[in-house]
C-alpha cells in the first residue's frame, strides 16, 4: 500500500511541475510593447525656425495577434505635445504618432516621447532632435 501511495504522489509531482512550466513557457510567450514595429525611434527635424512648431511622425504597425491600444502617449517635458490615435488598432494595422516640438527656445534639443500600451508594462522611448534657429529680423 505504501509503495502504490508514494507512486501516486511521485506522479501528480511530476505533473504540476510540468504543469508549471507549461504555464511559464505561455505567459513569456506574450507579446510586449517590443513586438511592436515602428518605421523609426528617433526623428531629426534639421534646423527649425524660432516660434514655428514642428510635428514628428511615428508610424507605429501591430505586428501581434492581440488589438493594441495606446493607453497613454506622453512628452517629457512642456515644450513636447503629442497627438495620437485612442481607438483600438487590430493585429496588422497602422497608426500615427505625433509629437510636436513648440520651437520657443533657442538652440539644440533632443527630447523623449513615452508610449505605454494595453500589452505589457514595459513602454516604448521615442527621440526627436533639431536645433531651433533665431528669428529672423525684421
Amino acid at each position: 500500500m505504501r509503495k502504490i501511495i508514494f507512486f501516486v504522489l511521485l506522479i501528480c509531482g511530476t505533473n504540476s511541475v510540468l504543469f508549471a512550466q507549461k504555464k511559464s513557457t505561455a505567459s513569456a510567450a506574450a507579446p510586449t510593447n517590443f513586438d511592436l514595429k515602428w518605421d523609426k525611434m528617433e526623428y531629426e527635424f534639421g534646423e527649425i525656425p524660432q516660434g514655428t512648431p514642428a510635428t514628428a511622425k511615428f508610424k507605429l504597425t501591430n505586428t501581434t495577434k492581440q488589438v493594441l491600444l495606446l493607453k497613454n502617449v506622453k512628452g517629457g517635458c512642456g515644450c513636447t505635445t503629442t497627438d495620437y490615435d485612442k481607438t483600438p488598432i487590430k493585429p496588422g494595422k497602422s497608426t500615427i504618432v505625433n509629437a510636436i516640438y513648440d520651437a520657443a527656445a533657442e538652440g539644440s534639443f533632443s527630447k523623449s516621447v513615452k508610449v505605454t500600451t494595453n500589452l505589457s508594462d514595459d513602454f516604448i522611448m521615442l527621440i526627436i532632435k533639431g536645433k531651433v534657429t533665431p528669428k529672423a529680423k525684421k
